[in-house]
């Protein structure tokens, strides 16, 4: 994995109380993975009309870093959430984690081989 490659993962929540601690631990693993092999990855959190629990666990937690942006919206729909997520991002790659998703710590180190690839296979069968 490159070291100057950049990842934004927007993480959508809304009212999921204590589960997203649970998430959160979870992203918070493939972040780690991902950079001790050279990628840098931020978090934005879209947190729509979250409630207290919610704001609570996001505030706390101990995988949020003060580096992260944590969005607070009034949007009301998750894919306007998702969208405020994404405008935000700062990343050359950009992912989204809907907000009770648990992942493979290795899930962004592994899923870039095949990015590539399959971008390299596309490039061939356009300019063949």
């Amino acid at each position: 994995m490159s070291a100057s490659l950049n990842i934004s993962c927007v993480i959508a929540a809304h009212h999921e109380g204590i589960m997203l601690h649970w998430s959160l631990l979870s992203y918070e693993a493939m972040r780690v993975y991902a950079e001790e092999r050279g990628a840098h990855v931020e978090w934005v959190l879209a947190v729509d009309r979250p409630d207290k629990e919610t704001l609570r666990v996001i505030e706390n937690h101990p995988a949020v870093r003060d580096t992260d942006t944590v969005l607070l919206l009034d949007n009301g729909h998750p894919s306007l959430t998702r969208n405020d997520g994404i405008k935000n991002t700062h990343g050359d790659i950009m992912s989204h984690y809907t907000n009770d998703t648990d992942t493979l710590r290795q899930m962004i180190a592994q899923s870039l081989p095949s990015l590539i690839n399959s971008v390299m296979t596309i490039a061939s069968v356009l300019f063949a």
